[in-house]
């Protein structure tokens, strides 16, 4: 797995050195153009200025070339991908542990049952989300699809058992809450 804050890092790095070689775009327009001006004036080493500008431009066509081919942008999105991931398999961990649990409360007041299902609800679109993202991401990032998939299917999985198990817990919570009410 890939460390999400070296990354970043990583990304901010090459975000200014982009920036810095942006800012030399300038001055390599400045070059071309001087360089052009004293060929056509006739300066007497008009042939290395041709050459040097030549191999400038070569070198600086290499250089936006590379920066390119980097992806971290796109990289990033594959990377925030997984990482939102494995927010939701957490988050999913999390709430399995009280819908699996043996005791819902002693009272009305400490039967959760709205809060399963507004958090399950709730959850429920981050969810779609993902897997639209991860239809996109494939796209993308063909030689990742497979990891993209893989993810995905872990998060559906786990979000389906978690339904289930959230439908045992809230006929379980009305049990008590209709014992409860009877009792009262």
């Amino acid at each position: 797995m890939v460390d999400y804050n070296a990354f970043v890092l990583l990304f901010i790095n090459d975000q200014a050195f982009e920036a810095e070689v942006s800012v030399h775009s300038n001055a390599i327009v400045s070059l071309d153009n001087t360089g052009h001006e004293m060929i056509s004036q006739g300066h007497y080493a008009s042939d290395t200025i041709k050459k040097r500008l030549k191999e400038l431009h070569r070198l600086w066509e290499l250089l936006l070339s590379r920066l390119a081919e980097k992806g971290l942008k796109e990289a990033l999105v594959l990377v925030q991908f997984l990482r939102s991931c494995d927010g939701v398999l957490l988050w999913i961990t999390d709430k399995e542990t009280f819908v699996t649990a043996d005791e819902f409360g002693t009272d009305l007041d400490h039967v959760e049952v709205e809060g399963v299902e507004r958090d399950l609800a709730a959850r429920h679109d981050k969810v779609n989300t993902l897997g639209a993202g991860a239809e996109r991401l494939c796209a993308i990032h063909g030689d990742h699809a497979e990891q993209i998939r893989s993810k995905h299917e872990e998060v559906v999985e786990n979000w389906e058992e978690l339904v289930e198990k959230a439908k045992v817990c809230v006929c379980i919570c009305s049990i008590y809450l209709t014992q409860f009410t009877i009792m009262v």
